[in-house]
C-alpha cells in the first residue's frame, strides 16, 4: 500500500512539474530580424500543448542583436496580423524566451519578439 501511494505522489509531482509555467527571461535589447511570416494553429497532443500557436518567422536572418543560441523559429507578437502572412518582413522589438511542451512531449524553449515595428521587405 505504501509503494502505491509513493508511486501516485511521484507521478502527481511529475505532472505538476511538466505543466507548470516557467518564468520568461526578458532581454532589454531591441534586436532586428528579417524573415518570412507564417502562422501556427493551436495544436493539442495527448498530454498537452506541443508548440505555441501564433505568428512566427522562418528563413530569417538577424540584422542586429543576434542571440547566442540559434532558434529554429521566432514567434512574433504585437503589431502583426494576417496581412503579413507569407511576406518577408523586418521586425524590431524586445525579445523573451517562452517554454512549450506537455506531459508527453519534452519542454522546448522558443524565442519570441514583441514587435514594436514591422516593415515588409519585398
Amino acid at each position: 500500500m505504501g509503494k502505491i501511494l509513493l508511486c501516485i505522489l511521484i507521478f502527481a509531482g511529475i505532472q505538476l512539474g511538466c505543466t507548470s509555467n516557467q518564468p520568461s527571461e526578458t532581454k532589454t535589447t531591441n534586436p532586428s530580424v528579417e524573415g518570412v511570416v507564417n502562422f501556427a494553429q493551436p495544436t493539442m497532443a495527448i498530454g498537452g500543448e506541443v508548440d505555441p500557436s501564433g505568428f512566427f518567422l522562418t528563413n530569417f536572418r538577424w540584422i542586429s542583436g543576434q542571440p547566442d543560441f540559434l532558434y529554429s523559429r521566432i514567434y512574433v507578437e504585437g503589431q502583426i496580423d494576417s496581412s503579413y502572412l507569407n511576406k518577408r518582413v523586418r521586425v524590431t522589438g524586445k525579445t523573451e524566451l517562452i517554454t512549450a511542451g506537455g506531459v508527453e512531449t519534452p519542454k522546448r524553449t522558443f524565442l519570441k519578439i514583441q514587435a514594436e515595428h514591422i516593415a515588409v521587405v519585398d
